[in-house]
């Protein structure tokens, strides 16, 4: 009898690669966002290629199999991608280690950005009487959870809620592209090129608003064509890298909106013949772990996701003790630099 064919499950992993855009911009295409101010041309090339490479999506149905664990002493921490992400796991660590410290378990559901699976989640650690929820998301997004938790204490990790209903504990995407921009500013660099993520993402705006706020502060002129919108991955780094260091008068540092379009600018660099830093300078942002396995290995700018996660508990824990109606607050956490190799002085 011939073996049955094991077809590779269709990911939004693939589809994003098929319509060149991120997997977040996929994950909120195929889920209807309908906050996300995503184009009709990117929307439509997402579908298409969902359509191409016969996508179906895959809801996890073990939900309902879930250990019968106790409310008493449990916290339910809901997210997207954050739980399967290489620095994600800076958050859930941060968490689970504010958790234990007061004696609370916690129960972490990952939803992989599907709406379906999020409300499913939701629900199940409300019927298991958590004491309180953190709804967790891997970019600072506006959140609107279609299920009523009612009374339960609930904060919520990178997103927020537009009313300020929910506290909230989030980046804050200004002061990162700021300080990113002045390191460059310092090092001498007056012609600072930005490579940016996809611009319907809060943070990819906030980044350019930083970006421009280090530029106005040290009386530099912004110019916009030396600034490029891309999709948070190596291709885009290497094309806009080409084409910047291709036109009269090119910058002499680049600020990436991550470090995977950073990847691409170290390509594109070293396809020229130039060399890092001493041809130009690079600065990234996230501190992934390729960051530091880079030649030369590249400054970046580090989120506070530790901190986040850590901070996201230990203020749920306040509101389960104290069970007091508290006002909603947001918090906008700052990022680090971690200097490396990847920028010199001019």
């Amino acid at each position: 009898m011939p073996k049955k064919e094991n077809k590779k499950r269709i990911t939004m992993t693939d589809i994003a690669k098929k319509a060149g855009v991120s997997q977040t911009t996929v994950s909120f295409v195929l889920n209807n966002v309908e906050d996300a101010n995503i184009s009709d041309s990117t929307k439509k090339s997402v579908i298409d290629a969902a359509n191409l490479l016969g996508y179906v999506p895959k809801v996890p149905r073990y939900f309902a199999s879930l250990p019968q664990f106790s409310g008493t002493n449990s916290i339910g921490f809901v997210t997207d991608e954050i739980g399967i992400s290489s620095y994600g796991g800076e958050a859930l660590k941060g968490a689970q280690e504010a958790a234990w410290a007061h004696e609370k378990m916690l129960f972490v559901l990952n939803t992989e950005g599907i709406q379906d699976v999020e409300e499913t989640a939701i629900r199940a650690m409300l019927e298991r009487k958590v004491d309180g929820i953190i709804l967790a998301t891997m970019i600072r997004r506006e959140l609107n959870p279609s299920i009523d938790i009612g009374e339960i204490p609930c904060v919520t990790m990178n997103g927020y809620c537009k009313d300020m209903s929910v506290t909230a504990f989030t980046t804050d995407e200004i002061y990162g592209g700021k300080i990113a921009t002045q390191l460059l500013i310092e090092a001498g660099h007056r012609r600072i090129g930005f490579i940016n993520g996809e611009m319907w993402m809060d943070a990819a705006r906030e980044r350019l608003v930083g970006y421009k706020k280090a530029l106005a502060k040290a009386g530099i002129s912004y110019d916009p064509d030396i600034v490029r919108d891309g999709n948070w991955r190596p291709d885009s780094g290497y094309r806009h890298t080409k084409e910047l260091l291709s036109i009269p008068n090119p910058p002499t540092a680049l600020f990436c909106g991550n470090d995977l379009i950073a990847l691409g600018a170290y390509e594109a660099v070293h396809s020229m013949g130039l060399q890092i830093p001493n041809d130009i300078s690079i600065v990234g942002y996230d501190d992934q772990e390729i960051a530091s396995y880079l030649n030369p290995p590249l400054t970046t700018v580090r989120l506070p996701y530790y901190e986040m996660g850590q901070q996201s508990v230990l203020h749920l824990i306040k509101m389960i003790n104290n069970r007091k109606k508290e006002k909603p607050f947001q918090k906008k956490m700052r990022s680090t630099i971690v200097q490396r190799n990847s920028v010199s002085s001019i």
